[in-house]
């Protein structure tokens, strides 16, 4: 009972030592994570084509996908799932302007203001423009409501409607000259008949063989003499053809 009197009487003095104890704890891990920041030790979120990318404009990029979500979509929150999603579509981004675009420009793929016009309101519209512009009681697409459409659409006061349109008109651009570049790769690979043809009969040509074994069991040992001749020149064949140099007794104690 005395010693639980003495713990009693200190609890205070406890109560301070771990309350300090663990605003120590706190406060140094924030300054050092802090410093590690203020360092720039972590200020590169990776690596592209040999060069760094900074934290803080990846996420300015992000950031810009999250407001371009949340216009279009006219959701103010964002969860988890679709925020990872929203990372990745911004890295995958990156990458296609750092790695794809240049080899784009240097074969000289790009869409014209004519092919674009003609995926919005044109004979050959794109997919997203069908089923945006179909009516779905007759399931009908017409240009017509896209072009009203258009004309219409700055009578957004706010120019959310607009600024989703260039977002849109943006993507399907991009889209169409990566298409253009897969079909270049696409129509570059190619089988020649001949190829095909070994192929084919590589796989389907058979034969019928008859051979005689003869197990090397049934020769007595014995009966065999290796010459020191015949295991030097085994050993300088091996050596030559596997590039390695051992020593000869090696070789030698192996055939034994």
């Amino acid at each position: 009972m005395a010693v639980i009197e003495k713990i009693r009487g200190k609890a205070g003095l406890l109560i301070g030592i771990v309350g300090f104890s663990l605003a120590a704890f706190i406060l140094g891990d924030f300054f050092s994570t802090r410093n590690g920041f203020m360092s720039g030790s972590d200020s590169t979120v990776g690596e592209i084509k040999g060069k760094k990318i900074n934290i803080m404009d990846f996420e300015a990029r992000v950031q810009t996908q999250v407001d371009n979500y949340k216009l279009q979509s006219s959701n103010e929150t964002v969860d988890q799932n679709t925020m990872d999603q929203l990372r990745e579509q911004s890295w995958n981004q990156l990458i296609n302007e750092m790695v794809m675009n240049p080899q784009f420009e240097k074969l000289g793929l790009t869409c014209s203001p004519k092919e674009l016009l003609d995926m919005v309101q044109g004979k050959n519209p794109h997919q997203q423009i069908k089923q945006a512009f179909t009516d779905p009681k007759t399931g009908i697409f017409n240009s017509a409501n896209v072009v009203n459409f258009l004309k219409n659409m700055d009578n957004d006061a706010t120019g959310k409607t607009r600024q989703q349109w260039v977002l849109f008109e943006n993507a399907i651009r991009e889209e169409r000259i990566q298409q253009k570049y897969y079909n270049l790769i696409k129509q570059g690979l190619f089988v020649t008949k001949a190829e095909a043809k070994d192929d084919f009969f590589a796989k389907n040509k058979t034969a019928n063989v008859r051979f005689v074994a003869l197990p090397y069991t049934s020769i007595s040992d014995s009966t065999i003499e290796v010459t020191d001749s015949e295991m030097k020149t085994l050993y300088n064949a091996t050596m030559k053809s596997t590039n390695r140099r051992l020593p000869q007794t090696s070789i030698m104690l192996l055939l034994k």
